[in-house]
């Protein structure tokens, strides 16, 4: 004699989703995700560029820990292709750090264009931080070819850095 479990049903019908109904939700999915990536914006070079500003300035900000927990003096190297830290060593010297994850050399996005401190000669190291985490003043522009400017980034001698985004009032 078949014994029941309570709750299920003794039928002969097979339990489960048909094709259509897991196509359906399927599709509900799909929309709902399309609308989110709509909501959130830009995902392409404009969103890599601001990603990247936002990423050098937390750099600079660890460094200036790093300048002040080594009591030393370091330097940020800036071109249009990335950034690196260097050290001023006792023989009046800078010095790369070594390619230890943090310090190697840290790339711009490859459609990006970086213009540090507009109609003035670039010095290597281009932002010096002293042990106190004081720094020279500067301004980087962060932009690509289609638009221009996406970001700024501003450093003043307090160690202050700041993050201004051009479309945003």
């Amino acid at each position: 004699m078949p014994r029941l479990v309570i709750g299920m049903q003794n039928s002969n019908n097979a339990e489960g989703f048909t094709l259509v109904e897991i196509l359906v939700v399927v599709l509900i999915i799909g929309i709902t995700i399309g609308f989110a990536l709509l909501a959130f914006g830009d995902f392409g070079g404009t969103r890599r560029i601001i990603m990247s500003a936002e990423q050098f300035v937390n750099y600079v900000k660890f460094i200036q820990h790093e300048a002040i927990i080594e009591s030393n003096t370091l330097g940020i190297s800036v071109n249009n292709n990335g950034y690196q830290v260097l050290r001023f060593t006792n023989k009046n010297k800078w010095q790369k750090l070594p390619n230890r994850s943090v310090f190697q050399f840290q790339k711009f996005p490859a459609n990006s264009i970086v213009e540090f401190n507009k109609n003035k000669k670039i010095s290597n190291p281009a932002i010096i931080i002293n042990a106190s985490g004081d720094m020279n003043e500067f301004k980087l522009t962060f932009s690509s070819a289609k638009d221009k400017p996406i970001v700024y980034v501003y450093g003043t001698r307090n160690g202050k850095i700041t993050l201004h985004y051009a479309n945003k009032p």
